[in-house]
C-alpha cells in the first residue's frame, strides 16, 4: 500500500468548476475525481475531507509525498467548500 501512496501527486489535486454547475475535486492525473453538485448538501462532505486531509497529512508526515497529497486534498476541499457555500450575510 505504501508504494501506491508514494505515487500520489499533490500538484494534480484541484477543485474545478463544472459546466452546468457544481464542482469536481480532481484527485490525480488519471482523471479520478469527486463530483460535487451545486448544493449546500455537499458542504458536510467537504468539511470531512478538510479535516481528514489535515489529519492524514500530519499522520504520514507532511514532508512526504503522501502527506503533501493529503494536505492538497484538505486545501482544495476547503476552496471547494468556500465556492459552494458562497458569501454569507452576518446578522
Amino acid at each position: 500500500m505504501s508504494v501506491m501512496l508514494s505515487r500520489l501527486d499533490a500538484g494534480s489535486v484541484r477543485a474545478v468548476t463544472r459546466p452546468g454547475g457544481g464542482l469536481a475535486l480532481r484527485l490525480d492525473r488519471s482523471g479520478a475525481a469527486l463530483v460535487l453538485p451545486p448544493s449546500l448538501d455537499a458542504v458536510p462532505v467537504l468539511d470531512a475531507l478538510v479535516r481528514a486531509g489535515a489529519s492524514e497529512a500530519v499522520r504520514v508526515g507532511e514532508r512526504s509525498r503522501p502527506g503533501a497529497w493529503w494536505r492538497a486534498v484538505s486545501t482544495q476541499s476547503a476552496s471547494a467548500r468556500a465556492l459552494l457555500a458562497g458569501p454569507r450575510l452576518l446578522c
